[in-house]
């Protein structure tokens, strides 16, 4: 209750959010958004990304495989599955970093090699993402990864979370704990 989006590219197992498949390719990029637009807020949850057992497959995956993300203060694009807005990265080689969706803009990206020193690995991450005002700032597992400052103020600050996986090989993202405190 209170989300909306393509129910064929989600399920709730084990009491979490599930994304994209470890069986067949994600055809495109899907979007499990809350109905209720938010501002300012502090939204914490957990989050793992699932990817097929490179054992059983004839050719390797893509390092980056399953991708997604969290999106915050986005917007649906009408008449499409697509969405605008900051998101917050999930996935083997974007953890913790803060991208722009549609708008194609890197605002924050780690380095591997400190990405790589706080991500669990085939376990569940925590993040927290606190937004007031143009200020976005993001923790993941315990270690702020973003402390970022909007300088465009025509840029909307208010709009929907969403649970994403990008189009690609086969994988998935759970999300499960979610809980959102508003300012």
């Amino acid at each position: 209750a209170g989300w909306e989006g393509n129910m064929d590219a989600f399920r709730v197992e084990d009491g979490a959010i599930v994304c994209g498949t470890i069986e067949a390719p994600n055809p495109q990029n899907e979007y499990l958004c809350t109905k209720k637009k938010y501002t300012n807020f502090e939204l914490r949850l957990k989050c793992k990304a699932n990817r097929v057992d490179q054992s059983k497959v004839k050719e390797p995956l893509p390092v980056y495989s399953p991708n997604g993300g969290i999106q915050i203060r986005s917007q649906r694009v009408a008449n499409s599955n697509q969405i605008l807005g900051y998101q917050v990265d999930a996935g083997p080689t974007s953890w913790g970093n803060l991208y722009d969706e549609r708008r194609h803009r890197h605002l924050f990206q780690m380095k591997p090699e400190a990405r790589d020193k706080l991500v669990r690995k085939g376990q569940w991450n925590d993040y927290v993402i606190r937004c007031n005002g143009l200020r976005v700032q993001i923790w993941l597992n315990g270690t702020m990864t973003v402390d970022y400052t909007e300088a465009d103020h025509t840029l909307p600050q208010t709009g929907v979370f969403g649970l994403q996986i990008h189009a690609g090989p086969p994988g998935e993202l759970w999300y499960k704990d979610i809980t959102i405190k508003e300012f």
